[in-house]
């Protein structure tokens, strides 16, 4: 009569490999335990947690490994596609989530060496039941040190859902939810934070984000991308001046950010200082020459500081990367209108109108046709 052998498993516990179970299960029954009557059993729920955990199992898969793999090829050959596994995870310095293909194998292998560990009891070879328990003595231990706190844990995980959830329909109200208690887990996670912040000046407003935004940059002064974020809630609230600080401690810690050269360069423009919002965008197009933002922008501040044709050429340049663009369109012909080039201004006018949507066009229309009034009544005057 066959001894019976029973191999537990959580509920469709990770969909990547449940569909090799099936395959496992027959390779073990028809291979491995051929001298026993295997049951599969899936369970609800948290009943079998601590049986799961690697700390356990890892240490069984052990006893399994080394009483098993006398046993014939097929143990061996789950040993070696485990340590291939395993190998290829140590490479990749990938932890957590991606570990958990291993765990089929891990469960077989623990299973392996409990039946085996009883029958080595039973045929009392203490020597050898003995070796295989100080191995998995040494391996237990390290397996059961937490890497990290079960908190800290949790908020990566709730923060990851917040994730996928901000940027699909409706669910940023979820993701907000998520985003709250990972921090209240883990208050000191600047990502967290941030991503809060960004989430709540999406739903509430600039002023809802910016005490978030503040915290991320307060728990990461390093972190170039919190301080262009932040700096970018100031400037929409109008705190120019703690907006450029920010913006230029993000060119600090990450000098080629063309966004953040562009960004500051309209901050320039806005305070007046043309001579420095040109050097900033002229420092963005270095770094991005196909920028069209910074390229617009330069174009406009050129018109300000009385290079017309400069700026036209700038807005040139715009359309050559992007010849719907309709604001390059808007400013080139305003830009040679201003330079007399009613002809070639006109011309640009109607491409804006052919482009634009419906709602707008009557109101180019109206704007093409008070300035070739203008352009006629300036060729009349003597």
């Amino acid at each position: 009569m066959k001894e019976r052998v029973l191999l537990v498993c959580s509920e469709s516990p990770y969909p990547v490999v449940v569909g090799g179970y099936e395959r496992l299960i027959k390779h073990f029954e028809t291979h491995i335990f051929a001298d026993y009557d295997v049951y599969f059993l899936v369970c609800r729920g948290d009943s079998i947690k601590a049986l799961l955990h690697y700390g356990v199992l890892v240490p069984l898969a052990i006893i399994g490994i080394v009483l098993g793999c006398r046993r014939g090829a097929g143990p061996r050959l789950v040993v070696a596609l485990l340590f291939v596994y395993a190998a290829s995870v140590i490479a990749m310095f990938v932890m957590a989530r991606y570990r958990h293909p291993a765990l089929p194998f891990l469960c077989l292998l623990a299973v392996a060496g409990v039946v085996e560990g009883v029958r080595y009891i039973r045929a009392r070879r203490y020597a050898a039941l003995g070796l295989a328990a100080l191995l998995a003595a040494g391996i237990a231990v390290p397996s059961n040190l937490p890497l990290a706190s079960e908190a800290t844990v949790r908020a990566g995980s709730l923060y990851n859902i917040g994730r996928r959830l901000q940027d699909e329909p409706g669910g940023l109200d979820p993701a907000i939810a998520y985003y709250r208690r990972a921090l209240d887990l883990n208050p000191r996670d600047a990502m967290i934070a941030n991503n809060l912040g960004l989430a709540l000046e999406r739903r509430d407003g600039t002023q809802a984000g910016l005490p978030y935004l503040q915290r991320a940059v307060e728990l990461a002064p390093g972190q170039a991308d919190f301080h262009y974020n932040l700096a970018g809630a100031l400037a929409e609230i109008g705190k120019s001046d703690e907006a450029v600080a920010a913006y230029q401690r993000t060119l600090a810690l990450s000098p080629d950010s063309a966004d953040a050269h562009n960004n500051l360069g309209n901050l320039f423009q806005q305070r007046g200082d043309v001579a420095a919002a040109i050097e900033h965008y002229e420092a963005a197009l270095r770094l991005d020459g196909r920028n069209v933002q910074a390229l617009n922008n330069l174009g406009v501040t050129e018109v300000r500081a009385g290079h017309v044709e400069r700026a036209i050429e700038t807005f040139r340049r715009v359309l050559a990367i992007d010849p719907k663009s309709r604001s390059a369109l808007a400013n080139l012909a305003t830009a040679l209108g201003g330079a007399g080039q009613d002809d070639e201004a006109i011309a640009v006018w109607k491409q804006l109108i052919a482009i634009a949507p419906e709602l707008e066009r009557a109101i180019l229309e109206r704007r093409l046709s008070e300035y070739r009034h203008r352009a006629d009544a300036q060729q009349r005057a003597p």
